[in-house]
């Protein structure tokens, strides 16, 4: 992710960043009920910490999305400016998103892990957001400073309840859970859901209707015999 890159930036110019700016990223992962997914990431930068980045920032993160096959859009919201990241998953069951994290030693993480069952199919979802090696930047209080005005945030929507998640943000009836990630820390977002295989239980109920036809037939075929 981006954010190692943006903070290198912003302590180039810290006085000026610590008057004026402020950036917000906010992930966020929709699962849907026909098992296809919109996986999102919204970068938001104050206009005036731009002139303080470096000209390519904006562009070069943008450009380390759609290689990783995200469509990309300019995006504007609460007087900030920045981009939007998309991308969409036709089936869970069978595709894959590769979390990568922007490092020396770059590192990739499966967000969603499938458990295939008959009647159900079990999902964990775990993605990390490794900042840990800015934690000693956060001994100083302008970088402090600057850390309070960044807002990060993972945001997972499911179509049913979820079964456990390590965080207390939720709502919608445990559909809509949210994370805070924080500089200096490994976030760890990690959630669990099911979702029921509607077609194998039709499936399943059309087969003992089957069987039950077949021997109710033979029976009364038997019973006229006699």
């Amino acid at each position: 992710m981006p954010m190692k890159k943006l903070l290198l930036f912003l302590l180039l110019s810290l006085v000026s960043i610590i008057v004026v700016g402020c950036m917000e990223m906010h992930s966020e992962l929709t699962i849907n009920k026909d098992r296809s997914a919109d996986y999102t990431h919204i970068i938001l930068v104050d206009p005036d910490v731009i002139p303080y980045l470096d000209e390519n920032f904006l562009a070069e993160t943008k450009n380390d999305y759609q290689e990783h096959g995200y469509q990309v859009s300019d995006y504007q919201e609460h007087d900030m400016i920045g981009f939007k990241a998309s991308m969409h998953l036709n089936d869970i069951d069978n595709e894959t998103i590769i979390l990568t994290d922007e490092n020396e030693k770059p590192q990739n993480y499966d967000l969603i892990v499938v458990k295939k069952g008959f009647l159900k199919n079990s999902y964990h979802i775990r993605s990390i957001y490794d900042y840990s090696d800015m934690k000693d930047l956060k001994d100083d209080p302008y970088v402090d400073m600057i850390f309070d005005a960044i807002s990060f945030t993972f945001t997972l929507n499911l179509p049913t309840k979820a079964k456990n998640a390590n965080t207390g943000n939720i709502t919608n009836n445990g559909q809509t859970l949210e994370w805070d990630l924080f500089p200096g820390e490994r976030n760890v977002v990690e959630a669990d859901f099911e979702l029921i295989n509607t077609s194998n239980i039709i499936l399943s109920i059309l087969l003992a209707l089957i069987i039950i036809a077949v021997i109710v037939i033979l029976y009364m075929k038997k019973k006229t015999v006699k």
